[in-house]
């Protein structure tokens, strides 16, 4: 990647994520995406006690939208200097984000990835201001 192609590659990076660096409009989001992770999760679980379905196609959907959007932002904080709520907002995204979303369909992978988006986007939005 050449010089030029960088910078335009950290520009445009910086400018999607621009609005959503500050730590309120982060935890803004991660209440809106976990809201809908949650919707999309409960939407098919049962009462019976047998054993915990897959997350839907939806959570599965709204699990990753979250991840990739997370990712950008983790990207966006790590480029800037951070303020202390930004750097406490990082140091949660670094030590409980995923690695990667799943590949294939093994269920207890997807539960365990919606389970770590779930847990990381509250982290997020429960971060007290500093």
């Amino acid at each position: 990647m050449n010089a030029k192609t960088r910078a335009r590659t950290i520009a445009v990076l910086e400018k999607c994520v621009a609005d959503s660096t500050r730590p309120a409009a982060l935890r803004r989001a991660a209440t809106l995406r976990l809201s809908r992770l949650r919707a999309a999760t409960n939407a098919t679980r049962t009462t019976s006690p047998a054993p915990e379905p897959a997350p839907s196609e939806q959570a599965k959907f709204e699990a990753v939208q979250a991840f990739l959007a997370l990712s950008r932002q983790r990207t966006a904080l790590h480029r800037k200097r951070c303020t202390a709520g930004e750097y406490e907002i990082k140091a949660a995204m670094t030590a409980l984000m995923p690695a990667s979303a799943p590949q294939d369909n093994n269920p207890t992978a997807w539960r365990n990835f919606v389970a770590q988006v779930d847990g990381l986007l509250f982290e997020i939005k429960t971060t007290k201001p500093l």
